[in-house]
């Protein structure tokens, strides 16, 4: 097995590791808190260049659109709100998950969520996107890692009942036996132990101790070459999430 040699940050040191598993492409990376990080050192996730500035920038003669518009322009609209960190296909239709995403942005920036797309809607999708999730987001770690996957070019990835099961086992022996490894007491790896939850296809694993929010986990992931590589691999489909006090699991499958 291959390990990553260990980069220090500071005193203490963020973990990185890339565990590949014998019957499946496994990715597992681990990160301490974020005392441990050095300052300033957040990721962004690069943002593909989907509509040029001068595309939007014109909000006060882009034509109102709403729920049952078609076209160009509502081809436009939703590639900006991929930019934002809101996935919708750009097919050009404004159906129910596009009125559902301009709701959510809108919210987001305090325009109310009335889902009709005005100038001050096209005004603030012309803005530069926020490099961290929005407020409405913290209460959610799965939320926010699918936000960060979609202003990276990436699907938002599937809930999942098993990869929840082996995260929550996973967590919880950690927390209760005190230790930090993707290697568990028993030996097992992470693919073993996403496979015996039922799960056929296991991707990866991030793990976190020591902090405790969501906001902060995902900021040290980010922050983490290889921990944001598990977050932003498009390849990944499924996730499952859990956390026992302030230990932290990712288990991602394909």
């Amino acid at each position: 097995m291959r390990r990553a040699p260990l980069v220090l940050a500071l005193v203490l040191a963020l973990l990185c590791g890339v565990a590949p598993a014998a019957s499946a492409q496994g990715h597992a990376a681990r990160a301490v808190p974020s005392a441990a990080v050095v300052s300033g050192s957040g990721v962004t996730a690069s943002v593909p260049s989907t509509v040029t500035p001068a595309v939007v920038l014109h909000a006060a003669t882009r034509p109102t659109v709403r729920l049952g518009s078609r076209g160009s322009t509502v081809v436009v609209l939703q590639k900006r709100l991929r930019v934002h960190g809101w996935y919708v296909a750009a097919d050009g239709v404004f159906g129910s998950k596009t009125l559902a995403a301009v709701r959510s942005f809108q919210r987001s920036v305090g325009l109310g969520s009335g889902g009709v797309v005005g100038p001050k809607t096209w005004a603030a999708l012309g803005r530069s996107p926020a490099k961290t999730p929005p407020a409405t987001l913290h209460g959610s770690l799965f939320a926010m890692t699918n936000w960060y996957r979609v202003r990276a070019g990436c699907k938002p990835l599937v809930a999942d009942a098993r990869l929840t099961s082996a995260a929550q086992r996973y967590a919880t022996d950690m927390a209760t036996h005190g230790y930090f490894s993707h290697t568990g007491r028993d030996g097992s790896t992470f693919v073993q132990r996403i496979k015996a939850a039922g799960y056929p296809s296991p991707g990866g694993e991030n793990l976190a101790r020591g902090q405790t929010t969501r906001t902060q986990v995902i900021t040290d992931l980010m922050a983490s070459t290889t921990h944001r590589a598990n977050v932003v691999r498009c390849s990944f489909v499924r996730l499952g999430t859990a956390r026992s006090g302030t230990y932290w699991v990712q288990e991602f499958g394909y």
